[in-house]
């Protein structure tokens, strides 16, 4: 199993609805759609990061969109900003190139992602330790879903989403999710906030 193949499973266990991408990111979309999750295609990386954004605000489901590195990635920032504004919980994966030759020119599309998105996203990752994949993404899915919503960005090297594993042994930090994030909310559930509007407790019947 590769890395790419570890965070797609992760996706599946944390139930992203879609993914929205354009050419480029491949092991990351093709471990996305081998998992089972639906992946759309488009010309454009900013069209479909706008088209993620309407997903997830129409549906409730978490969605991804996806760009490769350079000038892919830099067509999705207007749809991270107006997810931004939105609040929307918008997953952002891009590629970028490997780790190996990240201070030469040798890959000229090699971009430093996190600079960019600083302040447009909840939180981001450039993800350069392979183990640490499953963690990262467990991370990403706690960010989305807890507190206050907004875009989190992950980058993959090369090195990340071709690294191979044998069992879960292999990876750093690799639990089941109900011990890394809590299901409670901050507010009060539906049921208790129709009771209130009716002047009475949950639970008792008057």
């Amino acid at each position: 199993m590769m890395g790419a193949d570890v965070f797609a499973k992760a996706c599946v266990e944390e139930g992203l609805g879609a993914l929205f991408a354009c050419p480029g990111n491949y092991y990351i979309i093709h471990a996305m759609a081998n998992q089972g999750i639906r992946v759309f295609s488009g010309r454009h990386e900013g069209s479909m990061a706008h088209a993620a954004d309407g997903f997830i605000r129409v549906s409730g489901e978490l969605a991804a969109c996806s760009g490769t590195e350079g000038p892919g990635f830099t067509n999705m920032i207007t749809g991270i900003a107006t997810a931004s504004k939105a609040r929307t919980p918008l997953l952002v994966l891009a590629s970028n190139k490997s780790i190996l030759h990240e201070d030469t020119e040798i890959e000229d599309q090699q971009l430093n992602q996190q600079p960019i998105t600083e302040g447009l996203t909840k939180w981001g990752m450039r993800i350069i330790t392979p183990s640490r994949v499953y963690e990262y993404a467990c991370d990403a899915f706690r960010r989305l879903k807890t507190g206050i919503t907004g875009p989190v960005h992950l980058d993959f090297p090369n090195e990340v989403v071709k690294a191979q594993f044998k069992d879960p042994g292999d990876l750093a930090q690799y639990v089941d999710k109900s011990k890394y994030r809590t299901e409670s909310k901050s507010g009060p559930d539906a049921a208790s906030v129709r009771a209130a509007a009716r002047g009475r407790r949950p639970g008792r019947a008057w």
